[in-house]
């Protein structure tokens, strides 16, 4: 499974397959103002809820390989999602 095969699934199980989906689903969100800023963080996959008392906004970061995965966690890449986000979830293909 690719980096793209898997935010379209993700966005897709969020989405739901009816009218009335369960979440706002977005593939390849720029994180702030890509015109003012210089490396704005972009999500790869960001989810809302719809509610008007318990508001929630979650970023998955797609992760195919161990490589991928590791080399993000020591970079400390993922800690510039978190201003904008209640959660953050790292998601995996399942083998």
């Amino acid at each position: 499974m690719t980096h793209i095969e898997l935010a379209d699934d993700l966005c897709t199980t969020f989405r739901g397959h009816d009218a009335k989906a369960p979440y706002f689903a977005a593939r390849e969100v720029n994180l702030g103002s890509s015109w003012l800023e210089r490396g704005v963080p972009r999500a790869d996959v960001l989810t809302v809820k719809p509610s008007y008392t318990k508001f929630c906004v979650s970023i998955y970061e797609c992760k195919v390989s161990r490589a991928d995965f590791l080399a993000d966690v020591n970079a400390g890449k993922w800690r510039s999602y978190l201003p904008f986000c209640h959660r953050l979830y790292f998601a995996c293909p399942v083998c």
